[in-house]
Formats: C-alpha cells, sequence, structure tokens
C-alpha cells in the first residue's frame, strides 16, 4: 500500500519514511538500515533488523537549541504516544521507539502521523506562542528566533493581544528572487478578499517587529503574518501550528511550478516559430530559364 504514495508533498508529510514504516511492519523479515534528509535542517537515520516487531528512529534538528524549550517532546507524545526513548549517541537530538503494538492501535494512519513527524517538531515553537495566545497568557514571553534553514529565518513575535511571525525569504537565482517577490506582492493583496483570515503584509525592509533583533536582511524580503485570538481558538490552534510549519515548502512548490510552467510555454513558442520557418515557401522572382532549343526567357 505504500507503493501507492507516488504524489509530490509539499507539507511535512514524508513519502519516503511512511513506506519504509508501512513496510517494517507489513513485510515479513524486513530489515532496514540507512538516513534521509527531510529538508536542509532535519536528517532522520532509521534502523531495523529482520527479527525486530520495532523500528528505531533517531533525528537531527539543526536547530534543535532554539526549539528545545518549546516544549518538542511533550508535543511529540500529544501527538504520537509514548514513543519517546533516552538518547544516547552524539548528534542525535530525538529518538522515537515505534513498536507493532502501536501500529496494531493505530494502523497506516498512525504511520502517516509518524511520517509527519517534522510537522510536530518544527510546529511545537507556533503550537506554544499560539497556546499562550488563546489562552491570553503572553506577557513574559521573549521574541524566538529559529533557523530552519542555513540562509533564512522565522521570528515569532509576541505583542499584547496577537502574535506576529515574520519569514524571510532568500533566493539566490535572479529568476527565483524576481518570482518570489511577485508571488508574495499577489499573497499579500489577497488578503483583501480574503475574510477573517490573519493580517499579511509583505515588505522589503526591516518590520519593526524585528527592530533590535540582528536578523540578517534577506535577498527577496519579509513575509509577515499578523494573528489575533479568534485566529487560533474554535479548534484552528492545530491547523494554524500545520500551516505555518509547512508555509515556506508551499512557497518553493509554487516557484518550481511557476519555472515550469515558464519554460514549458518558451518549448511550446519555439516550437512554434520552428513549424512556421519550415512551412515557409520563398517567392522566386526573374528567374531566367532555357529551352531546349537555347532560347532563353524570364518568368
Amino acid at each position: 500500500m505504500a507503493e501507492e504514495i507516488k504524489n509530490l508533498s509539499v507539507d511535512c508529510f514524508n513519502p519516503f519514511l511512511y513506506s519504509l514504516l508501512v513496510n517494517s511492519f507489513e513485510t515479513q523479515d524486513y530489515s532496514v538500515d540507512g538516513s534521509a534528509n527531510q529538508n536542509q535542517g532535519i536528517r532522520i537515520d532509521f534502523t531495523k533488523a529482520k527479527t525486530d516487531d520495532f523500528i528505531d528512529l533517531f533525528i537531527h534538528v539543526a536547530c534543535w537549541k532554539e526549539i528545545e524549550d518549546c516544549g518538542v517532546q511533550e508535543y511529540v507524545r500529544e501527538k504520537l504516544g509514548d514513543v519517546l526513548s533516552d538518547v544516547n549517541a552524539s548528534g542525535v537530538d530525538l529518538a522515537l521507539h515505534i513498536t507493532r503494538d502501536e501500529f496494531t492501535k493505530g494502523g497506516e494512519d498512525y504511520l502517516r502521523n509518524v511520517a509527519s513527524i517534522q510537522q510536530y517538531i518544527l510546529g511545537a515553537p507556533f503550537h506554544k506562542y499560539f497556546k499562550a495566545l488563546q489562552e491570553e497568557k503572553l506577557a513574559g514571553l521573549p521574541t524566538k528566533i529559529l533557523h530552519f534553514s542555513p540562509n533564512e529565518s522565522i521570528i515569532i513575535a509576541p505583542k499584547a493581544a496577537s502574535v506576529s511571525v515574520v519569514f524571510t525569504i532568500s533566493e539566490e537565482e535572479d529568476t527565483d528572487r524576481s518570482l518570489m517577490q511577485v508571488f508574495l506582492l499577489e499573497f499579500s493583496e489577497a488578503k483583501r478578499v480574503v475574510a477573517g483570515g490573519p493580517s499579511v503584509n509583505f515588505v522589503r525592509d526591516e518590520p519593526v517587529e524585528l527592530r533590535g533583533c540582528g536578523v540578517e536582511k534577506p535577498s527577496v524580503g519579509y513575509l509577515v503574518f499578523s494573528f489575533n485570538r479568534d485566529h487560533v481558538t474554535e479548534g484552528r490552534l492545530d491547523s494554524v501550528c500545520e500551516l505555518m510549519t509547512s508555509f515556506r515548502f508551499y512557497l518553493d512548490y509554487h516557484i518550481k511550478s511557476s519555472k515550469t510552467y515558464i519554460h514549458n510555454r518558451m518549448r511550446n513558442r519555439a516550437e512554434q516559430w520552428k513549424n512556421l520557418l519550415r512551412e515557409a515557401r520563398f517567392e522566386e522572382e526573374n528567374v531566367q530559364r532555357t529551352t531546349m532549343s537555347g532560347k532563353t526567357f524570364v518568368k
């Protein structure tokens, strides 16, 4: 069944890890020992012997020191149960011990949740601050700066009755920068026609939320979301955390899709011009011809 997962994933769900988990519990005498990079900031090592009825996952998080105090382990336990094991190896920040009993109780839906472990690790800081917003306990919370990727930051800035989330957006290629700027401007303009959503603002200069934070200026700009209490109540909390965690993946997907569309149009237009040139016929003017008798004439 895991082989059916063939679609591109633009969220925190890892289809490869899901396939591996399903095979571990549904395939007899299955063994595996390897690693996978969920993104630039997370590496997952996994191991299972043929005779084991469990699989161990060892997770390294580049920004672990920044999120460790955000209740990551408690949030993972809330979502996956009591599957955390002691961390004994260097370079490992989180260890999961998934047994057959867990699979028997939860089935493939549970394994799908395990394969979304990045959502719970990186979503813990958002959950902490949005939960405080929901319970009106923002007082005393500091601004949190997270480096989920080497060249970008996510800043969670609490205020008296709201929480701002700032994404610093950088792209290395000129084409990517241009496309990203256009998309983010349109994205911020869309707030005018979406009722009830958080305010969204794209700026190229440092927003007021970041003054004094010392965040490096990005090559594209800053995207600022502002949430109030209404956005995280009535069962919306987990959904908001999930969207914020996967938002940067969505941006990458959009840029790659836009470039693919543009390149396809360029190739189609070039093919049309080639066909037009093949069909072109040039008229011959004043061509001198000779008959068999030697007489010449112009046709």
